[in-house]
């Protein structure tokens, strides 16, 4: 584990493999499904490929899979025949486009084949339960990116791993959104986690980051940051409250239940 990271990452690891020794052993068939919630530039990713390297360092787990809610964004041309139908151009500050990162850009996950209804296939033990990917080479979403098998199925011949569950690690930034069409994915969660990075360091990464983007200039990228990123955070924050654990980057802390010092 990288000891870089703060004391509650060492703890929400412990919570996971906790949750592996919980499982009774009839629903071994089935994966554990923990989802990471948080602000643009919060770490989720970095944190879901931390914790994937880590857990699968314990053994404990036959699989660890993370899957990114990214792959779930609408493609550009699909966005785009939206925003004409609107009539908005692609460097309209309202345009879906120029947003997109905000909720409405992504795919509804309560449409048939879509997020939910694959969460359920995986509780449901399905042989083969495909997830979209995110190809940021190309800016789209890129179909059957990654496809989770349970370890135990028929055609797993490591006999060795067939009483170990699996786990899938979902992250996103509207994964705990209250609204009507994201609100039932927590249910499919065996432990819901808000990052809960102050939002102005956030956004400080989101700037840094986004500085590679083509077809904006440095200062277009501020301002998109600004007009963009800092309302899909406070989108994201909508979902706060329904995590079963928060963990403050920086601020090295684990609740259950309550916002504790209140920080956002």
């Amino acid at each position: 584990m990288n000891h870089s990271w703060p004391t509650w990452f060492a703890e929400l690891r412990t919570r996971i493999i906790s949750l592996a020794n919980t499982k009774g052993d009839n629903h071994h068939h089935t994966p554990i499904l923990v989802g990471l919630a948080g602000p643009p530039g919060s770490g989720k990713t970095t944190t879901a490929s931390q914790l994937q390297a880590s857990l699968v360092s314990t053994d404990t787990f036959s699989t660890v899979l993370v899957v990114s809610l990214d792959g779930f964004h609408m493609p550009l041309a699909k966005l785009r025949e939206i925003d004409m139908l609107n009539h908005f151009t692609q460097t309209d500050v309202s345009s879906l486009e120029y947003r997109r990162g905000c909720i409405e850009s992504f795919e509804d996950p309560s449409q048939p084949n879509g997020l939910i209804d694959r969460l359920r296939l995986l509780l449901l033990g399905q042989n083969s339960v495909s997830f979209p990917g995110f190809d940021h080479e190309i800016g789209d979403p890129e179909q059957n990116c990654v496809i989770f098998s349970p370890s135990n199925n028929s055609n797993n011949s490591n006999s060795n791993d067939n009483n170990k569950p699996d786990l899938v690690i979902l992250e996103g930034l509207y994964l705990l959104d209250p609204s009507p069409s994201y609100a039932p994915m927590k249910e499919f969660l065996a432990l819901s986690i808000f990052i809960s990075t102050p939002i102005e360091e956030c956004i400080a990464r989101v700037k840094k980051r986004n500085l590679c983007l083509p077809n904006f200039t440095p200062s277009e990228i501020l301002e998109r940051c600004e007009r963009v990123d800092r309302v899909n955070a406070d989108r994201a924050l909508q979902g706060k409250h329904r995590a079963d654990v928060l963990v403050g980057v920086g601020g090295g802390f684990v609740v259950d239940g309550d916002d504790g010092d209140g920080e956002n």
